[in-house]
């Protein structure tokens, strides 16, 4: 597969830019695309990548502490991992591949973008329809009650202001089911999709792992590392996901 710093041609001999003028032209042609994206979106906005063990905070695995049972019985150590999540995507800036999906969106070649990534970034640049898959960070509320809360009242480990409960970022934690709505809302425009691009993901979370395969759509794949990809999908970049995205928009804004 192209690797956009180091090759010129895949293991196929595939040109890198034949691959991208692949892409732009199912893009063009197609009537509803739909996007996925993962962490490795993130990556090159400099968030951590807490699920890679090289980046575990503390050394400690993050499903040890993004579950319910650590929750509700070791808060302390569940609220210094979210509040050093929290304070590491701050000042986090989307990079430009973040907006070239937005003006997709905004010219009407993304019909909508599902994320597993919680930190809000493509609506941060603009993206309007985006399926939050596992929710997100920023938007605080009571565990035991459900009341919102500020992120600020989280940070500073206040109580539940309605019940006295426990704060935490609304995002789906081990042992907890994703947000029936948006999912069935993301299936729904999977199924019907012409084209689907998935960026960023190795696609081995559950439940995310089933969404391309209940496309009858074509299937792409953009990741800086597809050593370990197991479906089959019609067209793989490998390589920067921001450069990968950027020179597409530039071809097809010369083709336009």
């Amino acid at each position: 597969y192209i690797n956009t710093m180091e090759k010129t041609y895949d293991y196929r001999g595939v040109a890198f830019m034949d691959k991208i003028n692949q892409l732009v032209e199912w893009l063009q042609h197609s009537h509803k695309t739909i996007v996925l994206t993962g962490p490795g979106m993130t990556r090159e906005s400099g968030i951590p990548q807490f699920w890679k063990k090289s980046q575990w905070w503390q050394g400690i695995d993050p499903a040890k502490i993004a579950n319910v049972i650590t929750l509700e019985d070791d808060y302390d150590v569940f609220h210094a991992f979210y509040s050093n999540y929290l304070d590491a995507v701050k000042d986090a800036k989307p990079h430009k591949g973040y907006l070239v999906l937005a003006d997709w969106e905004a010219i009407g070649l993304v019909e909508r973008i599902a994320t597993q990534n919680v930190e809000g970034l493509h609506r941060k640049v603009g993206n309007i329809t985006v399926d939050m898959l596992y929710g997100s960070l920023h938007n605080i509320r009571c565990h035991d009650c459900g009341s919102r809360a500020s992120e600020q009242a989280f940070l500073d480990k206040e109580p539940c202001k309605v019940c006295g409960g426990k704060l935490r970022p609304g995002v789906a934690l081990l042992g907890e089911v994703l947000a029936q709505d948006v999912w069935n809302e993301t299936i729904q425009a999977i199924q019907t999709a012409d084209l689907i691009i998935c960026i960023g993901t190795d696609l081995k979370a559950y439940p995310i792992y089933r969404l391309p395969h209940i496309s009858r759509g074509k299937l792409v794949y953009i990741n800086d590392d597809v050593s370990e990809l197991e479906l089959d999908f019609d067209l793989v970049i490998e390589g920067s996901v921001k450069e990968i995205l950027q020179q597409a928009d530039e071809v097809l804004k010369a083709n336009s």
